[in-house]
């Protein structure tokens, strides 16, 4: 049995269900409950492009009403983005006051900008392989970039992973197997130093609800902190983040030429790279688990004792 040495001075979940269970449950931990939003489950974000409840398919009243109970009665929420707030603020009536932003983060770099070959071509995607992350639209833009090389970290680390599947597939289908490797699963402690020095890192995302207003992509900070060259989609969730010409290169989303055509320009354009990369290199201290951290316990901070 779990003996805690003093009482929580909150709850936090991530689970709306969960979040329900202790709000009926007030009476007897009398504590703050508080909820990060990773997603709007009620929105189908992986599957859905539209906030509109009309156009949204697959969705179940039941879970519109949960999170809606949640989230006028939790005493703060974390969302992981500005745009996810934005929907709490507009959409759910919540006080601006119950909710703080707190994106996601990595481990802070120890040393220097590392090295880059200008003359290097190899490509590089660290992450899950779900068709909602893109992908597909990243192989499709290496059919146009027949002078790089694509490696891609990221899978479930099984064999039969039905996304490393079709995305080799895919690899096949446009004829660009040869020059894409398919790392697979690679432990998180150990993509920075595999992704270093890479001419280019990529953030596919396609424009989904998922992609729109609520992921804080991990990649994203790992790439940055690795001091790899970015370009992303254009999508507000990446706008908090980076800025186009600044801190990386945003195109239109599942857009391979565009996709394609940034790449290039990072590949070609030593100066440009090592520009952005630099710049991103630096603002990556201010998006540490360490400074997440702190966000999160001044928010905590602020909610009233019981």
């Amino acid at each position: 049995m779990l003996r805690l040495r003093a009482r929580p001075t909150a709850i936090v979940t991530r689970d709306p269900r969960l979040a329900w269970v202790f709000l009926r449950a007030r009476a007897l931990h009398r504590r703050p409950v508080v909820y990060e939003v990773h997603e709007i489950f009620s929105t189908r974000a992986r599957e859905n492009r539209s906030l509109d409840p009309g156009e949204q398919q697959g969705v179940a009243d039941r879970t519109r009403a949960l999170e809606a109970g949640v989230f006028a009665e939790v005493d703060l929420l974390l969302p992981l983005t500005e745009a996810c707030a934005e929907i709490l603020t507009e959409s759910y009536r919540v006080p601006a006051e119950r909710i703080a932003v707190v994106p996601d983060a990595t481990i802070p770099p120890t040393g220097p900008l590392p090295p880059r070959d200008p003359a290097g071509r190899e490509v590089v995607y660290a992450g899950q392989l779900y068709p909602w992350k893109g992908v597909s639209t990243l192989l499709a833009a290496m059919a146009e970039l027949p002078e790089a090389r694509l490696t891609v970290f990221g899978g479930r680390g099984r064999p039969a992973d039905p996304d490393l599947l079709a995305c080799q597939a895919l690899a096949e289908e446009l004829g660009v197997q040869e020059r894409v490797t398919f790392a697979g699963f690679v432990p998180h402690a150990e993509v920075r130093r595999r992704i270093a020095g890479a001419g280019a890192a990529v953030v596919p995302l396609p424009d989904n609800l998922m992609a729109r207003y609520f992921t804080s992509p991990l990649k994203l900070f790992d790439y940055m902190a690795a001091g790899v060259p970015i370009v992303a989609t254009d999508l507000p969730t990446i706008r908090e983040v980076l800025a186009d010409g600044d801190t990386g290169l945003l195109v239109p989303p599942e857009d391979p030429a565009a996709l394609a055509a940034a790449i290039r320009r990072l590949l070609v354009n030593p100066g440009l790279a090592n520009r952005l990369r630099r710049t991103a290199f630096e603002q990556v201290r201010g998006h540490t688990w360490d400074g997440r951290a702190a966000r999160i316990l001044e928010a905590l901070g602020r909610l009233p004792r019981g």
